[in-house]
């Protein structure tokens, strides 16, 4: 347990600013995760992973961006951060009207400009069901994310 708390707060940290980057550099913080779970447990690292529910690098900074993108949403976070998205809006009824979805802003770079948490954050929150967006409560948030992430994505 000490281990697992040690590693993971190594590899969260700051880590929603690595979004975008290329695998082959997410790749050098997968095998610290990897060398932390075979040091934990000596078997191979899948099903240890699964076992001991680590989401992988990318996922895991997704995860810290939707939970940054929620509370600014809910405004739990600073405002600076709520200011940054805007909701999406329509003239017409459409079925989207009733869930809560972000308005992605043009990027003006390709490599920095998609990194950007007002584009990022978007993008990650309107691919997410309707039924997680529209959880109010954080820690149920965090729960339901982490499940879906773990779920449906990566492993």
């Amino acid at each position: 347990m000490l281990v697992h708390a040690i590693i993971t707060s190594r590899v969260d940290f700051c880590n929603s600013l690595l979004y975008g980057l290329p695998n082959y550099q997410l790749n050098k913080l997968q095998r610290v995760l990897n060398a932390s779970a075979r040091l934990v447990c000596n078997a191979h690292i899948s099903p240890l992973l699964r076992g001991l529910h680590w989401l992988p690098v990318k996922a895991r900074i997704e995860f810290k961006i939707l939970l940054i993108t929620f509370k600014a949403i809910h405004g739990l976070a600073p405002k600076y951060l709520c200011d940054l998205l805007t909701f999406k809006s329509s003239i017409y009824n459409l079925r989207s009207s009733d869930s809560i979805l972000l308005s992605m802003p043009a990027a003006r770079s390709k490599t920095l400009g998609d990194r950007a948490f007002m584009v990022a954050a978007p993008r990650l929150w309107n691919s997410l069901p309707k039924k997680l967006r529209a959880i109010t409560n954080v820690n149920s948030f965090k729960a339901h994310n982490m499940t879906y992430l773990f779920k449906t994505l990566y492993w």
